[in-house]
C-alpha cells in the first residue's frame, strides 16, 4: 500500500489530484493520500462489510467525500485496503495489473492485457513498482544494462607484453 501512496500523492493525506475530463470518473478528481476516486470509494463502501461504518458518505458529494477524506487518514487507509484487496482477488495477486488498475480500473486492465499490450512498460506501472522496490532496499537497475550478453572477449595484441612485477 506504501508503494501506491507514494506513487499517487508522495505519501500525502492532503494530496491534489487533478480533474479526470473522460471516461466513468469525468469532473472528479482522487482524493488524498492513495488517490481513490469518488465512485471507487461509495462503491467500496455498498460492497465491502467492513466499511458499513462509512455508509453516512454516499450522500456525500465529490468535495464533501473530499473533506471528510482529509479529515480522516484513517478511512483513507481503509477504504484503500478494501480497493487493494479487491484488485489483488481480481488479478491473483500480480502486482503490474494492480499497478494498472490502480489507475486504469479493472475493465481497463482486462482491456489492455486481452489486447496483449505490454502493462511493465506503463508508466504508472514502473512508479508503483520503482516506490516498491526503494521501500524494499532493492536496487532498481536499468534494463538496457540487465541484459543477459555475454561479455566480450577482449583480446590483446599479439605483440603485447604483460609484466607482473
Amino acid at each position: 500500500m506504501r508503494s501506491i501512496a507514494d506513487t499517487e500523492s508522495s505519501n500525502r493525506d492532503k494530496a491534489s489530484h487533478e480533474t479526470v475530463m473522460t471516461g466513468l470518473n469525468a469532473g472528479s478528481s482522487a482524493i488524498g493520500r492513495y488517490g481513490m476516486m469518488p465512485i471507487t470509494t461509495k462503491e467500496l463502501v455498498v460492497k465491502n462489510p467492513s466499511l458499513n461504518k462509512y455508509k453516512h458518505v454516499l450522500k456525500y458529494s465529490d468535495s464533501q467525500l473530499a473533506d471528510f477524506m482529509h479529515k480522516n487518514p484513517q478511512f483513507q487507509k481503509e477504504v484503500a485496503s478494501a480497493h487493494y484487496d479487491r484488485l489483488s482477488k481480481i488479478f491473483n495477486g500480480n502486482l503490474v495489473h494492480i499497478a494498472h488498475a490502480w489507475l486504469n480500473g479493472v475493465q481497463g486492465t482486462k482491456n489492455a492485457i486481452k489486447a496483449k499490450q505490454n502493462l511493465n512498460n506503463h508508466w504508472h506501472v514502473q512508479k508503483v513498482i520503482n516506490a516498491r522496490n526503494k521501500i524494499l532496499g532493492i536496487k532498481t537497475e536499468d534494463k538496457k544494462q540487465k541484459v543477459n550478453k555475454k561479455p566480450k572477449k577482449v583480446q590483446m595484441p599479439k605483440s603485447s607484453k604483460i609484466i607482473i612485477p
